[in-house]
């Protein structure tokens, strides 16, 4: 089974690769063009491989996760604030649901989950001494980079 286990992730990481290089709108594609690099899969396995990476669709198209959160990283969000800093208006291509996924994965103990809609990214807390740390780590995130 260790076998398995292990193609499984090794499969997971090309989905993130063609992900982030190429714009896939369904899940037929993403079959073909993994098939294309010698991995097996098929739709339901890719089904359950884009929900356990947390991938979203969004404006049509699979969005990986902003950044693959490792707590040991000190630049777990460099992408995240990457976008901090350029959004200003809505648009076709939102990203409020990567970066609420990005929160979600985060080693924030503070944050109880998230909910995002195209533009906005609810976030929420369990005290008002947890709120103010998550406003804390999202000013330190846009200031410091």
């Amino acid at each position: 089974m260790p076998a398995d286990r292990d193609q499984r992730d090794e499969r997971r990481r090309a989905i993130l690769r063609i992900l982030r290089r190429t714009r896939i709108g369904s899940q037929k594609d993403l079959v073909s063009r993994l098939r294309m690099r010698n991995f097996e899969a098929t739709q339901s396995s890719v089904s359950r491989d884009l929900r356990d990476l947390g991938v979203a669709k969004v404006s049509g198209r699979y969005e990986a996760p902003i950044a693959d959160l490792d707590p040991s990283s000190p630049d777990d969000f460099a992408e995240v604030t990457r976008f901090l800093r350029q959004v200003c208006t809505a648009g076709p291509h939102m990203i409020a649901p990567s970066v609420a996924l990005a929160i979600d994965a985060a080693p924030w103990p503070e944050v109880a989950g998230t909910v995002a809609g195209n533009d906005t990214i609810f976030i929420a807390t369990g005290s008002l001494g947890d709120q103010k740390k998550v406003a804390r780590r999202l000013h330190d995130l846009t200031e410091s980079k």
